[in-house]
């Protein structure tokens, strides 16, 4: 019996100093740190390697085992944002502090209570736009703007998935990857679906954008060219609100609010098909967008050597730049006859003549409604920056010449 356990307690020995010696037969592999850059990062690049120091130990491995001590930053990715407006890095805001940046309508507008509906803010803001304006803007919290298009700098791909879900089937969905495809030029594509059926009759929204942008930089800094795809369709259903010509609120009959009847767009199912583009009465928005710029700087250039890497900057004093773009732009309103089995429809001349004083045409003994504006514009411009001081990019004079072409039909 003692024979037994000595043997056991022998054969355990053997095998945890078998063991041990067999792991020190591994080499230490050399910890590569990635450099960390200061100064002024202003290109798509993470192209600074850094040369291992021979196989020196990790500096965690004091004891010689050939374990390193995990880097917890590993895990963590610094993304660096830009806009065509803003030449200084900004960041990811990934806290939940203010939901409401999360949410497409902001905290100072007010809505008609179903996601997707028409806004208005209650705090006074300039246009931002300069120039030739369309003129529709109560569901821009919606959509993807051009002048908002973002531009990244990461080292490693970089995803960001949303989806919201609330009562009634409303749901919201958003993507967002980047990359960088190659050291100096970097891309990213973001996509955006809402969808909200809503508690009335005919107040179903659907929307949905994309957007793509693509950012090169030439290796010297000089050159920079940004090119940007953005489409937004707004769907959003009408029903000019419900009658009055009896307490339908108060009345226990139409607890169910969909059979409470509305002065326009008939009856109607809810629909949850987020894809759907069914649309009987309601407005429909549908703007598309290219964007190319292309920026040649001359100015001064500099460099940041630490131990082990080089890191080019340049500070740019004058700037030559060419933007050209196009965009088309649609804005319907329509209420359309139906006698399909999820809407039966049957507009009311008499209503738009009461409420809005317009008399519309006879179509073949049906009342119909459809107005439309369509645009389409092409802008060609050339500027000229100075840049007085070479490390603040946001201050500049600017002189310019821009040509545009617009052609609607109403």
């Amino acid at each position: 019996m003692k024979t037994s356990v000595v043997y056991r307690v022998m054969v355990g020995l053997l095998f945890l100093l078998a063991g041990n010696a067999a792991f020190a037969q591994e080499p230490v592999i050399p910890v590569r740190k990635r450099p960390t850059i200061t100064g002024q990062p202003t290109s798509p690049q993470q192209t600074n390697t850094v040369t291992p120091q021979g196989n020196a130990r990790p500096k965690s491995d004091t004891a010689g085992t050939g374990i390193e001590t995990r880097d917890y930053s590993d895990d963590s990715l610094q993304v660096q944002v830009y806009t065509l407006s803003r030449s200084a890095a900004g960041t990811f805001d990934t806290s939940i502090r203010d939901y409401t940046s999360r949410f497409p309508i902001p905290a100072t507008h007010v809505f008609l209570g179903n996601d997707g509906s028409a806004t208005r803010s209650l705090l006074f803001s300039t246009p931002r736009r300069i120039g030739w304006d369309p003129g529709f803007h109560s569901n821009d919290v919606y959509k993807l703007r051009l002048e908002d298009a973002r531009f990244y700098n990461t080292p490693r791909p970089y995803t960001e998935l949303g989806y919201m879900l609330a009562s009634g089937t409303e749901q919201m969905i958003d993507i967002l990857h980047t990359q960088n495809i190659r050291p100096y030029w970097n891309a990213a594509f973001q996509y955006r679906l809402l969808g909200a059926p809503g508690t009335f009759r005919n107040q179903r929204n659907n929307h949905r954008s994309y957007q793509i942008t693509s950012w090169y930089q030439s290796q010297n800094k000089r050159y920079n060219n940004y090119f940007v795809i953005l489409n937004n369709k707004i769907q959003s259903g009408e029903n000019g609100g419900i009658k009055t010509d009896r307490d339908y609120l108060n009345d226990p009959v139409f607890d169910r609010r969909l059979a409470i009847p509305t002065n326009i767009g008939g009856s109607s199912t809810i629909g949850t098909d987020l894809f759907s583009n069914n649309l009987v009465t309601g407005r429909r928005e549908k703007e598309f967008n290219l964007l190319l710029r292309q920026q040649y700087d001359f100015g001064r250039k500099d460099s940041l050597v630490t131990d082990s890497t080089i890191i080019p900057l340049f500070y740019p004093r004058l700037r030559f730049e060419h933007t050209l773009r196009y965009g088309s732009y649609s804005y319907l309103f329509q209420d359309l006859p139906s006698a399909s089995s999820t809407t039966k429809n049957a507009p009311d001349s008499a209503y738009y003549s009461n409420h809005y004083g317009i008399k519309f045409q006879n179509n073949n003994g049906e009342d119909s409604v459809h107005l439309e504006d369509r645009w389409r514009e092409w802008s060609n411009d050339f500027s000229v920056y100075q840049f007085p001081d070479a490390n603040n990019l946001q201050q500049f004079i600017k002189v310019g010449l821009e040509l545009q072409l617009l052609h609607g039909d109403l």
